[in-house]
């Protein structure tokens, strides 16, 4: 899999950034979700960006089975950067991004939920 997932979401990632970008909504009441005031503007409370940073980790956490010493940095510096970006992107992207990634949790857990199911484990002989 590797960059392929991100690789498919890129041109919808840009598409919704330069779509919610100084976007003018008809009132405020409109740009308004949840604690956002404008989903075209940066979360004030960082909560979305923490998010995306966890989520992220989670993520990766669930996917990597064996790590090298350059992935375990790669575990920790990309969540970060991710989450370090979300800090000024507007927040209905990074309510995407934290979206996508709860779902990609829940499928990946969906996915492997039996032990002898998960990534880079052997299946158990029956004897």
């Amino acid at each position: 899999a590797g960059c392929l997932p991100l690789l498919v979401q890129m041109p919808i990632l840009m598409g919704m950034y330069y779509a919610l970008y100084n976007f003018q909504y008809p009132s405020e009441e409109a740009a308004a979700f949840l604690w956002l005031p404008s989903m075209s503007n940066p979360d004030p409370l960082y909560i979305l960006p923490i998010l995306s940073a966890f989520t992220t980790w989670l993520q990766q956490k669930m996917t990597t089975t064996e790590m090298n010493a350059q992935m375990k940095i790669m575990m920790t510096v990309m969540p970060l950067f991710i989450g370090w970006i979300s800090l000024n992107f507007p927040s209905g992207l990074v309510l995407y991004w934290v979206t996508m990634n709860i779902v990609q949790i829940a499928q990946q857990w969906w996915m492997y939920r039996g032990d002898d199911k998960k990534p880079g484990k052997a299946k158990k002989e029956h004897a």
